[in-house]
């Protein structure tokens, strides 16, 4: 677990939490040890991004199988992705593209907020 924990720069704590999830499977030594497969880091890696991209346990499980099809084929990718994964990562991306408009009238609104009140006039 160790090599890689450092291997991938994530914590312990998360690769178990993978592995209990069905993200990353490790055999175990005699003496009970982790061995990971030598691309664990590289799946850890496509995990992470997927996490940060708002996908949950179950939706990065369906999508791990087709990673080496995605990233190996240059002619249509998508092909081997399974329709009701293609949905649910369609569905994911419109969900974050409403909370990046929200974000955005967020900022703005505080930018007209932050131009509208002079510094004296801001609580101390």
């Amino acid at each position: 677990m160790g090599d890689l924990v450092k291997a991938s720069g994530v914590s312990a704590r998360s690769l178990r939490y993978y592995e209990e999830q069905g993200l990353i499977v490790a055999s175990r030594t005699s003496g009970n040890h982790r061995e990971f497969l030598d691309c664990a880091p590289l799946r850890v890696a496509w995990i992470q991004r997927l996490y940060a991209a708002g996908l949950n346990s179950n939706q990065i499980g369906q999508l791990l199988p087709h990673m080496n099809e995605l990233t190996s084929s240059h002619e249509n990718p998508g092909r081997y992705i399974p329709d009701h994964v293609k949905s649910q990562i369609d569905e994911q991306l419109a969900s974050l593209d409403a909370r990046i408009d929200e974000l955005v009238q967020s900022r703005d609104r505080l930018r007209e907020l932050a131009s509208s009140v002079s510094g004296d006039d801001l609580p101390d």
